[in-house]
């Protein structure tokens, strides 16, 4: 996946118009409504304080952000707010999943009102912090420091 200056990198369908360097994003087909994909956090990895993430949004926002483009999220990044799925928030010591919709959802391209999104989420997968099932090496259910 190309890095995208200074947002990390995205997947995108294309790179967009050159003169304004902000890409088409893709919608991305579900077989079976199911994604698969293999993260490596590396070794010794991402740790305390660096969150590694794969995010789906409901993008594009209908009209243009702060930056010039139409990237939206639940915490209305750039000033445009929609909803947003985590599948994956991790490093090495915990992983979690988190649902941030927003109450006034309408198919995009569009964009929600700042106070109809939940920008802190509600977890519903949560691995490690101390348990035995996620982390960094053999003795976790789940080795983080492997594929």
């Amino acid at each position: 996946i190309p890095p995208f200056p200074d947002r990390g990198h995205n997947l995108f369908d294309s790179f967009g118009d050159a003169a304004s360097g902000y890409p088409d994003y893709a919608r991305i087909p579900t077989i079976g409504n199911s994604v698969s994909v293999t993260v490596n956090l590396g070794n010794p990895g991402a740790s305390c304080g660096c969150n590694v993430a794969l995010f789906l949004l409901s993008m594009p926002a209908s009209e243009v952000n702060s930056w010039g483009g139409d990237y939206c999220d639940a915490n209305c990044v750039g000033g445009k707010c929609c909803a947003e799925l985590d599948l994956i928030e991790a490093n090495v010591h915990v992983l979690q999943s988190t649902s941030h919709p927003c109450s006034d959802y309408k198919t995009p391209p569009a964009a929600s009102e700042k106070l109809a999104c939940n920008a802190r989420g509600e977890s519903f997968v949560k691995f490690g912090n101390g348990a035995v099932d996620f982390g960094p090496g053999p003795q976790y259910t789940i080795d983080s420091q492997e594929p």
